[in-house]
């Protein structure tokens, strides 16, 4: 496979599980249920959604994040440029509304604008020069105030602690390696530097359910100025 997009493409054409698809199972079926429980608390607690908020998710894959969240907002958009994601995701979810569009351009979106934008373990899989355009888009489809929620961020800085947990786990990704399909670790400085003109930048704790070390991973909320 040649890029993420494929990857996830593939999976989504072998399963219809949202889980499996978004490779998010973070232990058994009671630890995921309450992993997601407590995610869906502390989304809503960041964001304090008003009853006719509109909900964006950058990212949405199979849906997994607005499949919590949507009860909690009048509309909700979700963005991939993994087709067969968003096919199962319309199907599992038909009050949503899924986009094909590139996150890094949000061409599709041009003259919408959103109170509030999620992302979710997904900027991994952007490098450098497409990093930069998904912050440079985010001014497009959010007017001040507007809240930007980003989850599961691998912290540069932390490369060696990850990699002696997946060590110390068991944890075997040949499949992504022999592909060459790899994970962008990434700064809070990166981050501040291509929000600081229209964002105000404030760190969050990830979930404290998380069976891999916190400090390999950071979150964020960004304030629209």
């Amino acid at each position: 496979m040649n890029n993420w997009i494929e990857y996830y493409n593939h999976r989504a054409v072998n399963s219809d599980n949202p889980f499996d698809i978004s490779e998010m199972h973070i232990g058994n079926d009671v630890a995921n249920q309450q992993f997601f429980a407590d995610e869906e608390r502390r989304m809503v607690s960041l964001f304090q959604p008003k009853v006719d908020a509109t909900l964006i998710d950058l990212g949405c894959s199979a849906g997994i994040c607005i499949g919590l969240l949507e009860k909690h907002f009048a509309h909700c958009v979700g963005v991939d440029l993994a087709e067969n994601t968003l096919t199962v995701a319309a199907q599992r979810l038909p009050k949503a509304e899924f986009i094909h569009d590139d996150i890094t351009k949000l061409d599709k979106l041009q003259g919408r604008t959103f109170d509030f934008v999620l992302t979710y373990g997904v900027l991994q899989f952007l490098n450098d020069e497409q990093l930069a355009g998904y912050f440079k888009a985010l001014p497009t489809i959010t007017s001040k105030g507007a809240k930007v929620a980003i989850n599961r961020m691998p912290n540069k800085f932390h490369y060696e602690t990850y990699q002696e947990y997946r060590k110390n786990r068991n944890v075997n990704r040949a499949t992504i390696q022999q592909d060459n399909l790899v994970w962008n670790w990434i700064s809070e400085d990166f981050i501040k530097e291509h929000t600081k003109d229209h964002f105000e930048y404030i760190g969050i704790l990830p979930s404290s359910q998380l069976e891999m070390p916190l400090k390999a991973f950071f979150d964020c909320l960004l304030i629209r100025k």
